[in-house]
């Protein structure tokens, strides 16, 4: 018990010296707590204004849009190829137009600036809509294609009017050297469809015949009695082979 007075003593003691301390230094402990203070104030004021840009920074890619453009190949055939303009980001697009750098000579003699979609642009493009469209054949013009790629600028605005513009380059160089391997499901289905029709168009103008076999009751009956027969024989001739081998 005494080494825990003297414990308890000790303590009062550092304690009882520690306000001695303080009492005697008042204005140098109280210029540090102030300083502590405005150093914990700086701090959370700091803290503050990174949350409050993080947050209007996430606000900001709530409603901000992506205009994306792509070529895709198609099923019937890798030589040829989509378009596709789609909207990616989670805001919705506004006043979307485009510009076409050098201009593409797409099928049936229209150009690709030619096109409503590129020369009227979009007043409205809403997140994850898209457009597609055949774009071209590279049979016969590859070449062409390949040494002159494409730049294409799209412009728009979010629903805040900030304005985004964002390039996009085609260039069919990069299907170069490519194959397809068997034919497409698309074709092997097409084909079926066209030779059931060839058949039935025969059929229809009488050109080709169909067979058809006909049966009765009576033969109906005569021939699951012959089958019934062979049954029976078949059984009689194994019954006969196995008698045979016990009597040897």
């Amino acid at each position: 018990m005494q080494w825990i007075l003297h414990l308890i003593l000790e303590l009062f003691n550092v304690l009882q010296g520690f306000l001695a301390f303080i009492i005697q230094n008042q204005e140098s402990v109280s210029f540090l707590l102030s300083f502590a203070v405005a150093i914990a104030t700086i701090v959370y004021a700091f803290l503050t204004a990174l949350l409050v840009l993080d947050t209007r920074e996430m606000k900001r890619r709530q409603i901000e849009p992506m205009v994306s453009i792509t070529l895709q190949q198609r099923e019937e055939g890798i030589a040829l190829f989509d378009m596709i303009i789609q909207n990616i980001g989670p805001g919705t697009a506004y006043n979307v137009s485009f510009n076409v750098q050098p201009d593409l000579e797409c099928e049936l003699g229209r150009s690709l600036s030619e096109i409503g979609l590129f020369r009227k642009g979009l007043s409205y493009l809403a997140p994850n809509q898209k457009y597609q469209f055949f774009l071209t054949s590279v049979f016969g013009k590859y070449e062409t294609l390949r040494d002159s790629p494409i730049e294409i600028d799209v412009s728009y605005t979010d629903c805040r009017k900030t304005p985004y513009t964002n390039s996009y380059y085609i260039d069919f160089a990069l299907f170069e050297g490519m194959a397809q391997l068997g034919t497409p499901p698309l074709h092997e289905i097409s084909d079926a469809i066209k030779s059931i029709e060839e058949s039935l168009n025969k059929i229809c103008a009488g050109g080709k015949r169909m067979k058809v076999i006909a049966y009765t009751t009576e033969d109906l009956k005569q021939e699951q009695e012959q089958k019934a027969a062979k049954i029976e024989e078949m059984k009689a001739k194994t019954t006969s082979i196995t008698e045979d081998s016990g009597q040897n």
